[in-house]
């Protein structure tokens, strides 16, 4: 729960004789913390949120541990209540004595988030506070937009400008850290601790937590979360925490609000698990998971999942959160055309392999992502600086020498793309444990093959 020098600092940063009443709510719906300055009740449009999160106030004081005639909802003025989200994934709502303009409403919730953000905790201190199904949250979204004047316009307008700033970050390399196993393929969490420390001291622009690399397809939902949870403890706040989800819309949805609870600050999306879905299952499928949290979206395009520019520019309109679009396909003249349909409405990233980071980069990407990040950080970070200053002579070299060599040997056998990569890792003592089938480990004959690389590697 928040402390009451929190409750002090949020009072403090309105104003306590202007400030009758300062409440933090979750995107979902939750409330999470109060500062009370008397007993003034907050509006009754809340209620649904209040009741429908904590079934009364009785409970919601316990929790929050204050009076219960706090939370005597009643109606309240329309002008009253001011609602901004704050990048921590909260929502600001706080009641005035006073007629608040959408001018100064923006005005004093950009001077709010600048003044919490940081206090806010990012999770594990609100992980044991119920949620809102889906039904119940866009309900008490859309009343909350029909009864505030300044809440839908500050909503799209702090999210927006959050999630822009979200695609400028990530520019350069994307770090794709396996998941550990131990021999009894159990999680080792450990050991993905130490190494996504390792990593994100490097100047990646983001990780992608159980992602493809991190073998989502043989994780459970809890342990997926589980993985991102200690990734994004072990980061640090050095970079955003990408976190990978899919199947389909009941599971990817599950998934997502537990990445969010988990503190990933976007989701990788994957292709639904059916193949032969039409463009309006398909766009349902990735809308559905995107409206179960308030996180960002990257889609990730690979094996049937390919589309052409106007698709694509029908899901983004279908899908406002959809922000980051990483290619799987490696059809470069689709991606290009795709790119100049689209312009800057999305960021993009090469996604197939570092061995295709030339073409990728050729066309203009900004960030393209890496297993190789698991293994050599200066090959990676030297294969973006020469992108980036699309030097393609610098670059052919260090594919050439050092990338093409590894991918050779991965492509001998299928899934040799994580087990070829753990192998690797454990030669060079960092632990990575074996791969979890349907995967298998190197064979004997390939062995000697990736001792060469190991120590071509080591020479960079």
């Amino acid at each position: 729960m928040i402390n009451s020098s929190l409750s002090g600092i949020l009072q403090d940063s309105i104003g306590r004789e202007q400030c009758r009443q300062v409440l933090l709510v979750s995107r979902v719906g939750t409330v999470v913390a109060s500062a009370v300055k008397d007993s003034t009740p907050i509006a009754q449009s809340l209620g649904p949120i209040v009741a429908s999160t904590f079934g009364t106030g009785g409970e919601l004081s316990r929790l929050l541990g204050v009076g219960e005639q706090n939370f005597q909802l009643q109606r309240g003025r329309r002008q009253d209540l001011l609602l901004c989200p704050m990048p921590s994934g909260m929502i600001l709502a706080a009641t005035f004595p006073v007629q608040v303009d959408e001018e100064n409403a923006l005005s004093l919730a950009t001077h709010l988030i600048d003044q919490i953000e940081a206090l806010t905790p990012a999770n594990d201190s609100y992980s044991d506070l119920p949620a809102l199904n889906a039904e119940m949250r866009d309900e008490s979204t859309a009343l909350i937009d029909q009864l505030f004047a300044p809440a839908a316009l500050l909503r799209s307008t702090q999210v927006s400008i959050r999630m822009a700033q979200l695609r400028d970050k990530l520019r350069g390399v994307f770090g794709f850290p396996v998941t550990p196993f131990k021999q009894d393929l159990s999680l080792d969490l450990a050991a993905l601790e130490k190494n996504v420390d390792e990593m994100t001291q490097h100047p990646y622009c983001a990780i992608v937590a159980a992602g493809g690399t991190g073998e989502i397809y043989s994780m459970t939902a809890e342990e997926s979360a589980e993985v991102v949870r200690v990734a994004v403890q072990a980061t640090h706040g050095r970079m955003p925490v990408v976190a990978g989800v899919g199947y389909n819309t009941v599971i990817g949805s599950d998934m997502a609000r537990r990445m969010e609870k988990a503190g990933a600050d976007a989701l990788l999306v994957m292709p639904p698990y059916y193949i032969n879905a039409p463009e309006a299952g398909w766009i349902d499928y990735y809308k559905t998971i995107a409206n179960s949290t308030g996180l960002p979206l990257a889609l990730y395009s690979r094996d049937w999942a390919a589309f052409t520019p106007d698709q694509v520019a029908r899901l983004a309109d279908a899908v406002p959160s959809l922000q980051i679009w990483k290619d799987g396909q490696g059809n470069i003249r689709m991606y290009q055309r795709i790119m100049a349909k689209l312009g800057d409405r999305l960021a993009w990233v090469g996604g197939l392999g570092d061995d295709c980071a030339g073409g990728y980069w050729s066309i203009g990407v900004q960030a393209f992502t890496s297993s190789i990040s698991n293994v050599s950080p200066k090959i990676a970070l030297a294969i973006a600086a020469a992108g980036q200053a699309q030097d393609f002579t610098k670059m052919n070299e260090i594919l050439i020498k050092y990338v093409h060599p590894l991918y050779a040997l991965r492509d001998k056998m299928k899934g040799y793309e994580v087990t070829v990569m753990k192998e690797m890792m454990e030669l060079m003592g960092i632990h990575a444990g074996p791969a979890r089938p349907p995967l298998c480990a190197v064979r004997d004959e390939h062995k000697a093959e990736l001792q060469r690389i190991v120590e071509l590697y080591r020479s960079f």
